[in-house]
């Protein structure tokens, strides 16, 4: 993705007290590159969520709250990239 679409996604989940890194401590690689390119408009991003925020990691049970939350905040992020024109 354009450095610019990448920040924008960034901020909009810093806003929404994520704690958010870029390309850190990993780098998606191999699935962003064979599918972006983004000097043809066509913009790849890789997500990586903490389990934590939505799931007891030790029993696997399903938090409804924080699965609420994250599943507004996803959504509201694809309305956000629908409505943005990265150029």
């Amino acid at each position: 993705a354009s450095p610019a679409l990448s920040e924008a996604i960034c901020a909009f989940l810093r806003e929404r007290g994520y704690s958010v890194d870029y390309n850190h401590p990993y780098k998606g690689v191999e699935l962003v590159r064979r599918y972006g390119n983004p000097a043809q408009h066509r913009h790849s991003i890789q997500v990586e969520i903490n389990r934590k925020l939505y799931m007891d990691e030790q029993t696997l049970a399903l938090d409804p709250a924080g699965f609420a939350r994250l599943h507004g905040d996803l959504r509201a992020l694809v309305e956000m990239l629908l409505a943005t024109d990265p150029r």
